[in-house]
């Protein structure tokens, strides 16, 4: 219990430390904002040395009394007991190693912003403690609290830092998450009235136990339509933050509207908390009822793929092109989810951490043009090549990286993901093929607008210099990742196997 409750408390001390310091000297919050972001780190890489792979259960988990209401007579017992409750699996893990090295990534970065860092720190260190907060929960109420102190995180760093329209997408983006809340409270309560527990282990295994027992109706009182409900209700939550469309119209306008930086935390890891909300608690809780609806995600996944990359291939300008490719790339984590196999799981996991690595990547190449040029308009970037060469390249490396290069992430997760499809759905696993060749039209049309082409007279004055060493640390650390994973893909892969394996045996495979 001891390293998950460090690893999610450990950026509060930095949230001190930064409290403490003058808000004008940006030099020194910079650096102390950084420095915040590597304890979480230091902490995430110990308990990744000191992950066993081979565990079916819980690692680093522990149980605490946390506090009671009292409501004698109730579930025969003096009241509901809630306990604070923490554990990780190879899930878990991945998405907290994303997360630390995403936030001091992003920390790097703040080398851009020029008013209000001692703000944006904060709440990013804020953001860094609730997700790793919301991954290493066990104990619902407690999940749920983090869950939402990511949406409050979230909410005040997109309408504070950005573009003209950042508060109505703030706005925005507060509505459709707050509506998904509500129905997963909802949900959440429901559950706790029905079972009379919030504990994740004692949750599962009562749910599992009425479900393969059938007596589900006899035990509650309740229909199997109940049970359908209560999922339906979990998945609202989830399918806003990953997003399905049509429930995407929040993620378009944040990533057109809040700052590059926000944005880089938002598509990196905030709509993982989407991938990893299904499979925890969709999967979890429910697998029998999630086996039933596979076709209706593997639908849902060609909509996204198709949606996303249609609408990106007729952007002009590089954000929209980014946010509809998170769009059409969402599709494959719902193609994988619709496998229910091993290979179509295990890509989901791989896409998430691909996508929370490339995505970064590119924004953070657009966030470097816009302050060199000050548009990112496809058509005035004509000829960047010739005037930033270096940043070119990485963005030729990022764009190679989407569309599924071979030794690179994005190739692994979308392999794994379309094998696991075709076993199960081969039809739509064949169509979903298809429809990644429109990641290759939309790549190479923004790449080709950008960098090739005769050079606009706006890019031959002024000082157009190329990205310098420091800028160049945050994208060259996500490009290694990007190539790690690809390459030796067993160092994302083998820890995995436990937790598929105790996925696939609750869904009967």
């Amino acid at each position: 219990m001891l390293w998950p409750s460090v690893l999610m408390l450990s950026p509060l001390a930095g949230i001190l430390v930064l409290a403490l310091l003058p808000k004008t000297q940006h030099r020194a919050l910079r650096w102390t904002g950084f420095a915040a972001t590597l304890l979480p780190l230091a902490v995430a890489l110990g308990m990744a040395s000191r992950f066993d792979a081979e565990a079916q259960a819980m690692q680093f988990a522990g149980s605490a009394p946390w506090f009671t209401i009292p409501l004698p007579g109730m579930m025969g017992g003096d009241g509901f007991v809630f306990r604070y409750t923490v554990g990780v699996d190879g899930l878990s893990m991945a998405l907290i190693l994303l997360t630390v090295i995403l936030c001091s990534v992003v920390a790097l970065g703040a080398i851009h912003l020029t008013e209000r860092v001692k703000g944006f720190l904060l709440l990013l260190l804020l953001l860094e403690t609730a997700l790793l907060g919301t991954f290493v929960s066990l104990n619902l109420l407690q999940f749920f609290l983090f869950f939402e102190l990511v949406i409050v995180a979230m909410y005040f760093l997109i309408s504070q830092f950005g573009f003209v329209e950042r508060e109505r997408a703030g706005l925005v983006f507060l509505l459709y998450n707050g509506i998904g809340s509500l129905v997963l409270l909802l949900a959440l309560l429901t559950m706790m009235a029905v079972t009379g527990t919030l504990d994740w282990h004692e949750l599962q295994e009562q749910l599992h136990r009425w479900a393969a027992g059938g007596d589900f109706a006899a035990m509650t009182g309740l229909s199997e339509s109940f049970r359908w409900g209560l999922l339906l209700a979990v998945l609202a939550a989830f399918v806003i933050k990953l997003p399905v469309v049509p429930l995407h119209s929040w993620m378009i306008r944040v990533n057109r509207q809040a700052h590059p930086l926000v944005v880089m935390l938002e598509s990196g890891l905030v709509l993982k908390l989407g991938g990893y909300g299904m499979l925890r608690l969709g999967f979890g809780l429910f697998p029998d009822l999630m086996m039933q609806l596979g076709t209706v995600l593997a639908v849902l996944g060609l909509v996204n793929l198709f949606y996303g990359g249609f609408a990106a291939l007729v952007q002009q300008d590089l954000r929209s092109v980014l946010a509809y490719a998170s769009v059409s790339h969402m599709g494959i984590v719902l193609l994988g989810m619709a496998a229910m196999n091993a290979s179509g799981l295990q890509g989901v996991i791989f896409q998430m951490v691909s996508h929370g690595l490339l995505s970064p990547l590119l924004f953070y190449i657009l966030l470097v043009i816009l302050v060199r040029t000050g548009t990112d308009r496809l058509s005035d970037l004509s000829g960047l090549i010739r005037v930033m060469p270096v940043l070119s390249g990485l963005f030729l490396a990022g764009a190679m990286g989407y569309l599924g290069l071979p030794l690179m992430s994005g190739f692994v997760s979308e392999f794994l993901a379309f094998h696991g499809l075709f076993q199960r759905l081969p039809g739509f696993a064949a169509v979903g093929v298809l429809g990644m060749v429109l990641t290759a039209a939309y790549m190479l049309r923004a790449m080709q607008g950008m960098t090739f082409g005769p050079t606009v007279p706006q890019l031959e004055t002024g000082d157009m210099r190329d990205v310098r060493a420091a800028e160049s640390v945050p994208a060259m650390t996500l490009l290694a990742l990007v190539f790690v994973i690809g390459i030796v893909p067993s160092l994302l892969g083998d820890p995995l196997q436990s937790t598929l394996q105790t996925i696939l045996l609750r869904l009967g495979g």
